[in-house]
């Protein structure tokens, strides 16, 4: 028997053939259209096919082939390891800051996810385009061991305005430097007395930064002197699940804050 490697390297070294055994994982296809499907030349095509009928991948029913189980199997689980491999390159630069350990849901669910990395041009990106979701949201839901001024007064204005509900458990080192700065405290006083804001303080230590807006869960990432290095935008339900989870667990934990606590005058 061949080594397995042997039949990942075959399916590996041709798009044709991953194309040809997902078509056929789909659904049964005739040699014209698999032709159609892929470009690949008659010769090609007759090959790639006896190659995965020895393999026992796909039968020949008629003038159509189809996917065996085994090869619907090979199929799907190809493609989970190509996925698998994509997301490892999106989140190459940044993995390392990452509390995957704390997640319940697999790296793979972020596959799909928008990332906001600082530049030369825009060091504060992620925390620029955190503030414009933030501004625009009905609701908002956050979890965080740091704030940046430009998120919490997106918030304050929303709330201010009237559009937007907030929701927010913060550390207690977070609530120290909101109180020792008077226009974060004085903006996270206004927002509290409006009676749509409610702002809870965690005791312990908070591993990640989540915010929930209306239909998006941001994660930010920051390195290990506090500074952004990313802004994960993701739009995945097990994500969500996972965020809305996460700080109601944290929210039953934290003790409510009134707005007297961020007087400026102590």
């Amino acid at each position: 028997m061949d080594h397995p490697l042997a039949d990942i390297e075959f399916l590996a070294r041709s798009t044709n053939r991953v194309v040809i055994l997902d078509a056929l994982a789909a659904r049964p296809c005739t040699r014209d259209e698999l032709k159609d499907a892929t470009g690949a030349s008659r010769v090609t095509l007759g090959r790639i096919l006896a190659d995965f009928q020895t393999r026992g991948w796909i039968r020949k029913d008629g003038n159509e082939y189809c996917a065996s189980s085994v090869g619907r199997l090979v199929a799907t689980q190809f493609n989970q390891l190509i996925e698998t491999m994509e997301t490892a390159d999106k989140l190459h630069d940044i993995i390392q800051w990452l509390p995957a350990d704390e997640f319940d849901f697999p790296l793979t669910r972020l596959h799909e996810a928008t990332i906001i990395r600082p530049s030369q041009s825009d060091p504060l990106a992620p925390v620029r385009w955190a503030a414009t979701y933030l501004r625009q949201a009905d609701e908002v839901e956050v979890l965080t061991h740091s704030v940046a001024a430009e998120n919490l007064e997106a918030n304050w204005q929303a709330v201010a305005n009237g559009t937007q509900r907030f929701s927010g458990v913060l550390t207690s080192g977070v609530v120290e430097t909101i109180r020792q700065d008077a226009v974060l405290a004085t903006q996270m006083a206004e927002m509290v007395e409006t009676g749509n804001a409610t702002v809870q303080e965690y005791g312990g230590e908070i591993p990640f930064i989540v915010m929930l807006t209306d239909d998006k869960t941001l994660l930010g990432v920051d390195d290990d002197q506090g500074m952004p290095r990313a802004l994960i935008i993701s739009e995945d339900t097990r994500v969500r699940a996972w965020a809305s989870d996460t700080i109601a667990e944290y929210r039953r934990a934290a003790t409510l804050v009134t707005p007297e606590l961020f007087s400026v005058s102590g």
